[in-house]
Formats: structure tokens, C-alpha cells, sequence
């Protein structure tokens, strides 16, 4: 089997990475105890970070299918 390629990771943190890629961040649950960007962003909403984790995923399932060998 393959090696998953490195930008087919997904989770919570991935995902605010790629919505936020500047910000460091923590998280207790759902909400961000920490947050600072170099560009003055805001944090993304939950959904927002829940959107980018799904089509992450979608994308790491759809790769897999393509790579699985018997």
C-alpha cells in the first residue's frame, strides 16, 4: 500500500491550517482559548472548520479507493 501524501492529512487541526495557514492556535473543545495571526484574522467559525475537515476527507477517501492494492 502507498504512503498517504502529506496534504491528504485531515483533522480538526489540519483543517484550521488550511482555513488560517498564518495562525497559531489551541483548542479546548470547540472553542479557541488561543489565537494569533500575523494578518489579523479572526479564528473560522466551527462550521467552517467542520466544511474544510469533510471535503479533506472526502478527498483522502477518494484517494484511497484509487490506491488500495490487492
Amino acid at each position: 500500500m502507498q504512503e498517504i501524501p502529506l496534504e491528504l492529512l485531515f483533522g480538526v487541526d489540519v483543517a484550521i491550517k488550511k482555513l488560517r495557514p498564518d495562525a497559531d492556535f489551541q483548542l479546548e473543545g470547540t472553542r479557541f482559548t488561543q489565537w494569533t495571526c500575523p494578518n489579523n484574522t479572526e479564528p473560522p467559525t466551527w462550521e467552517e472548520v467542520i466544511s474544510q475537515l469533510e471535503l479533506d476527507q472526502k478527498a483522502y477517501e477518494l484517494w484511497q479507493q484509487n490506491n488500495l492494492t490487492l
